[in-house]
């Protein structure tokens, strides 16, 4: 399912002029952001008898909060569901992680890091919290801007509001613009004004903006973006559990994750990540490495495409279990902020009688 999408994305990328998502360097990265979520789900269990195969009705609130400068970084994203069965029987998981990162010298990419792991569930008996510390190198960017600048012009021109294309030197001045006024306390009208008047000023051509163009550039501001983000991160360190439910012990151990991502053109989004972790009292023996990718496509103002795989191996020290999944989803816009989801997620395990397979219907407001 990725591959497709990719292979039409390059296919529309080869049609239009390549886009610098590489060379927009911000010099502060940053995003805030609360969605509540409603949604009902079908889960069809590994059983061939179908014994925990249910419907449910939940509520998730979702929180993401993080900030990339020069010297500093940190992020923060936590997230809690509340389900109901059929029977009005209730429960409820949340979780969340936080890291903050100090690079060695303003604007380089070596780094050292912290940060906490923290989960909760009705299903066990307490709290998790797992702490860790290590170095990285990599940095991302966010590059939401950048596509709000491609966004613009696509919507300028076919308005016939600009009648030549604004160039890489203007675009990328263009989002370092659009980086400013994210920043800035002002209102909508203002910050239209603002774009606008940048434009009329310094792009190539110098045009005269009308009402109609204006309004354009008001309805690209006024929507809360996809985010877009380029580059990539490697992190390895050591990792202690806190906090553990019950009786379970508490072991030092090894971690290191990996992780890229890069917008493939105007329409596309590419994420991909991986983790490992192993015990220092069974080292290589007992571990756990997993691998995630996932691509959205815009297919058009209201619609979004997504697909995600994934792929699980772990060995507990007596026997090696792996899983994959395979996932896809269609977001459909109803208004501003507010959008239908429609998912769905086949999952399969060397454990599992047969595979499961998940399909949802949601309802999600971006309340900032």
């Amino acid at each position: 399912m990725i591959l497709a999408f990719v292979v039409g994305s390059n296919y529309t990328f080869a049609q239009t002029d390549p886009i610098p998502w590489d060379e927009f360097r911000p010099a502060v990265s940053s995003f805030d952001g609360f969605d509540i979520t409603g949604s009902y789900r079908y889960f069809d269990d590994r059983y061939e008898d179908d014994r925990t195969s249910s419907s449910v009705g939940n509520l998730k609130f979702h929180y993401k909060n993080f900030r990339d400068g020069p010297e500093s970084g940190y992020s923060i994203d936590v997230q809690t569901k509340i389900n109901t069965y059929g029977d009005f029987e209730l429960d409820y998981t949340g979780g969340g992680h936080s890291s903050f990162k100090q690079y060695y010298e303003p604007g380089e990419d070596f780094f050292y890091y912290g940060g906490l792991n923290m989960g909760i569930s009705s299903a066990y008996d307490g709290e998790s919290v797992m702490a860790s510390i290590g170095l990285g190198q990599g940095r991302f960017y966010d590059a939401t801007p950048l596509g709000q600048a491609v966004e613009i012009e696509r919507k300028l021109q076919e308005i016939g509001g600009i009648t030549r294309n604004f160039g890489r030197e203007f675009i990328l001045n263009l989002a370092t613009e659009l980086t400013r006024i994210i920043d800035d306390e002002e209102t909508l009208s203002e910050r239209t004004e603002r774009i606008a008047s940048y434009i009329e000023e310094n792009s190539p051509g110098q045009p005269e903006l009308g009402i109609e163009s204006t309004l354009a550039i008001r309805d690209i501001l006024e929507v809360q973006p996809r985010r877009r983000n380029f580059g990539w991160e490697i992190k390895a360190g050591i990792g202690y559990p806190i906090i553990v439910p019950g009786n379970m012990n508490r072991e030092v151990s090894v971690v290191g994750e990996a992780s890229y991502g890069v917008p493939i053109n105007r329409t596309s989004q590419l994420n991909a990540s991986a983790q490992l972790s192993t015990p220092f009292q069974n080292f290589g023996d007992v571990f756990n490495m997993g691998l995630q990718a996932e691509l959205h496509h815009i297919l058009d103002e209201d619609i979004t495409l997504g697909a995600s795989a994934g792929y699980n191996l772990m060995n507990d020290g007596i026997d090696t279990h792996n899983s994959w999944n395979i996932g896809g989803n269609a977001e459909f816009d109803l208004r501003r902020n507010l959008s239908l989801i429609v998912s769905s997620e086949i999952t399969n395990s060397s454990s599992y009688e047969e595979a499961t397979f998940d399909f949802s219907t949601s309802f999600s407001y971006k309340v900032f």
